[in-house]
């Protein structure tokens, strides 16, 4: 019997019911409880919506990660099961002013395990696809890095009078809803330890989805931008020449957290190669635990007609190639 292809986009939108596109919108948020507070549309279907502090055309990958998380955490009733993983694949760039459909299917409910997977569509097309990991929590044997001895939050200056940040926009691209401070900044490693916390009002509640959501959301502001400290330190080259766009984002969460609580974000970046950059990164709490380890692979281009130094002490180079024009989207990719 011949069997014919199944396009999956056409298969979420017909597992669900009819919506007029009127009904397929939703404020946008300028806040993270906002932000995360999906709207159910169907069976395992839930509406996101935009933010507002996004300056380009196209979406925040943190925004589409940090509600895929949501998403599936909302099909997990079991209350003793909490999310330890989150691997994510972005597809294609989606547009930033337009809501987001996510559909999760429930792959395995076990008897201490539980497993999702999330995609997001926007428009009939997947942007994003998500695979989420749940378990039950148990004690067990248990080891954890030392506590890393640093400057505190309120030992450090405020982000504008920071020496090492010369533009707020030109780091983050973004308001962020909550408040950061710089404890280092290495660009020959690079490196970069920053504590933040999602802002106090309006609250994000005790559920602790939306604390990692909230984890999602500032890691990706934050990942990825790590790789371009070689090549910004130098001061030839500005923001603007370089393009990027996520290509994977995974998460591993140790233990609750809050997000509204500081949170120390370590950052590296141990490789760019082939337009492509590695960086890592773990959240500790200001007790000094490791809750949360991170690692995000994204797309690294810049503008061919500038010339880029090597910068010293850095393994981290740049080739020139005939690309000219590339613009921040996953589309050129």
């Amino acid at each position: 019997m011949e069997q014919k292809a199944i396009n999956i986009s056409d298969q979420l939108n017909n597992q669900s019911n009819e919506q007029d596109e009127e009904e397929l919108s939703m404020p946008p948020a300028d806040n993270l409880p906002d932000l995360l507070n999906l709207r159910s549309i169907g069976n395992d279907k839930y509406l996101g919506t935009t933010y507002t502090g996004w300056y380009f055309d196209r979406t925040f990958g943190g925004v589409t990660f940090s509600q895929a998380l949501i998403a599936a955490c909302r099909t997990v009733e079991d209350p003793s099961r909490f999310l330890y993983s989150a691997h994510s694949n972005f597809i294609s760039a989606g547009k930033a002013k337009d809501p987001i459909v996510y559909k999760v299917k429930r792959t395995r409910d076990a008897k201490t395990f539980s497993n999702r997977k999330v995609y997001a569509t926007q428009n009939g097309q997947i942007i994003l696809e998500v695979l989420a990991s749940f378990q039950v929590h148990r004690q067990g044997v248990e080891r954890k890095l030392e506590r890393q001895f640093l400057p505190t939050p309120r030992e450090l200056p405020e982000p504008d009078s920071c020496p090492s940040v010369k533009n707020r926009k030109q780091r983050f691209f973004m308001d962020v809803p909550g408040e950061w401070r710089v404890a280092e900044m290495n660009a020959e490693i690079p490196r970069q330890k920053i504590w933040f916390k999602a802002e106090e009002t309006p609250s994000l509640g005790d559920g602790y989805a939306e604390h990692f959501g909230a984890s999602a959301f500032f890691s990706d502001i934050m990942l990825l931008g790590t790789s371009f400290l070689p090549f910004l330190s130098s001061e030839k080259l500005s923001r603007k020449q370089l393009s990027s766009a996520t290509l994977c984002h995974t998460m591993w969460f140790h233990k609750p957290f809050r997000a509204d609580d500081w949170l120390l974000f370590n950052m590296e970046c141990p490789i760019a190669n082939e337009e492509r950059a590695l960086s890592t990164g773990q959240f500790f709490n200001s007790k000094g635990e490791l809750v949360a380890s991170m690692a995000q692979e994204g797309m690294v281009r810049y503008d061919a007609k500038t010339n880029i130094p090597k910068s010293e002490g850095t393994s981290m180079t740049t080739k020139s190639t005939t690309q000219e024009g590339v613009k921040n989207t996953h589309a050129k990719l």
